[in-house]
Formats: C-alpha cells, sequence, structure tokens
C-alpha cells in the first residue's frame, strides 16, 4: 500500500512529505470533490476536482502522472476563506440581517465590501468569510436567501491581486 500523509487538511497518497497549498483558480474547501496535481517547484496544487484550470494543465503538460489522488483529512479539516456576494433590495437593517446570519452560524467576517446603487435601490455585499466546509457555506447561502429583500446570494472566486 502506498504511504499516505496527511499535510494541511490533505491526505495525499503516494507522495511522502508533500508540500501542499490550495489553488487560487478554484478555491476548494472541505467537503467538495478535490484532486491534485504535482507542480513544478511548488509541491502539489489542490483544485476542485471539476476544476477548468486543472483539467488545462495536465492537457498542457501532456503527463498525466503528475496527477496524484488527494482527499479530505476528516480528522484535520482546515477552515477556509471563501467569498460571497449578496445582492439585495436596500432597506434600513438589510446589512444586520445578512450578518445575523453568519453570526447564528457563528462564521468569521474577515472582509467586507458594500455598495448601493441608488438608482435601482439595490444593495451589494461581498464577504470574505472563513468557513469550515461546503455543508457550512451551503446553509449559510440559503438562510440569507431567506432574509427579506434578498434577490441572490452567490459564492465567488476573486483572482488573485
Amino acid at each position: 500500500k502506498k504511504a499516505r500523509k496527511s499535510t494541511g487538511g490533505i491526505l495525499v497518497d503516494g507522495v511522502p512529505d508533500p508540500f501542499v497549498r490550495f489553488a487560487n483558480c478554484c478555491n476548494p474547501i472541505a467537503g467538495e470533490p478535490i484532486a491534485g496535481f504535482i507542480t513544478r517547484g511548488r509541491g502539489i496544487s489542490v483544485h476542485k476536482a471539476d476544476c477548468p484550470s486543472l483539467h488545462r494543465l495536465v492537457k498542457e503538460s501532456g503527463d498525466k502522472s503528475r496527477m496524484v489522488k488527494v482527499n479530505w483529512d476528516q480528522d484535520n479539516l482546515p477552515k477556509r476563506h471563501v467569498n460571497i456576494r449578496v445582492v439585495a433590495h436596500d432597506r434600513t437593517g438589510l446589512l444586520n440581517d445578512v450578518t445575523g446570519c453568519i453570526r447564528e452560524l457563528e462564521m468569521n467576517v474577515e472582509e467586507l465590501q458594500s455598495k448601493i446603487n441608488r438608482s435601482s435601490h439595490q444593495a451589494v455585499f461581498k464577504f470574505m468569510l472563513s468557513v469550515d466546509d461546503n455543508t457550512q457555506l451551503d446553509g449559510l447561502l440559503k438562510q440569507i436567501q431567506a432574509v427579506p429583500g434578498v434577490i441572490s446570494t452567490s459564492r465567488t472566486i476573486r483572482k488573485p491581486s
């Protein structure tokens, strides 16, 4: 049986002492299907299994052996930053109601951007949150969607600056 080593909440098959980093292109969070790609000089890059960038990397490298099986280490799941976007009809107390959902699930707001479009009377909130896994994130998005006046909620991927 191949070596199975945990690093940063990721179990890696067949690679002793792996260096693992999470891909910015898809920003996987615990509970999502994932795959690893052995980079040149930067360790193993962990992507969502359906990440278009991962599939492009494999095709461009021409070397499928650089794919490595990775899984979430259920005993050592990392909290991950995730970005969400909320669009709603602007009203007094809206931000309080939305952040109340975040507080109820005991999540931490790492960053918040708020913008009001006066002509359409719409508010757009962009949050960076610290989450445990995709189940917690899905629950939060459903809870925010139920806030009066909310039009849409979505997870977003922020491009590295």
